[in-house]
């Protein structure tokens, strides 16, 4: 049974998680403090270092709750009618239109590093599979005499690809263009990748 106290620590950990997720919606991961976040949550400035033991943990948990969220927008199980190909380009409008609406939690994802370089908990690793889970099955309808190890290559390649076309878009720098006509483009670049496999 959980006691008072571990039910407390739950809500202080819920609530700071919660503060954390909404301060990096709105102003990105580099602006995140910790003190900023126990105002948020109405705690003391310690209370943050009392759920968690930094705030790299808490970031962790907060990119936990955008990969699930990542993962259920992804999900193609409702489209089992599409080509391998129609899938793989609607898995990468799916990507570009949760980037574009989540833009600061999606780049925390990716911005996000450790202190002192220390390696990420093997938990929040396996939570990245959502990133590349839905991309194998149409691979190997498209490349069924593939080994695994080449699928597992084509699919982080297609990945780091579209990541690499939606990153830059949604810097506004390099690339400026209706959003519209992005999706578009990437469209033909996902259909024009999937015609050099065939």
């Amino acid at each position: 049974m959980t006691s008072k106290r571990e039910l407390k620590k739950n809500a202080l950990r819920a609530a700071l998680i919660d503060a954390a997720r909404l301060r990096i919606q709105g102003f990105g991961l580099r602006k995140l403090r910790a003190r900023d976040i126990a105002n948020d949550a109405n705690c003391a400035l310690g209370s943050v270092y009392t759920a968690f033991e930094d705030i790299n943990e808490l970031v962790l948990h907060v990119n936990s709750i955008t990969l699930s969220a990542l993962g259920e927008a992804l999900d193609t199980s409702s489209e089992e009618a599409l080509t391998p190909g129609a899938k793989l380009e609607a898995l990468a409008r799916r990507y570009f239109r949760f980037a574009q609406q989540n833009k600061n939690l999606w780049q925390a994802l990716f911005e996000h590093k450790m202190a002192d370089g220390a390696p990420f908990p093997e938990w929040h690793l396996k939570e990245h599979s959502v990133l590349f889970q839905n991309i194998t099955t149409p691979l190997l309808a498209l490349c069924p005499d593939a080994t695994d190890e080449d699928i597992d290559l084509q699919t982080k390649i297609i990945f780091s690809a579209v990541h690499g076309i939606i990153s830059i878009c949604l810097q506004e720098r390099i690339i400026e263009a209706p959003i519209k006509q992005l999706e578009r483009q990437l469209q033909q670049f996902v259909r024009t990748y999937v015609q050099g496999l065939k």
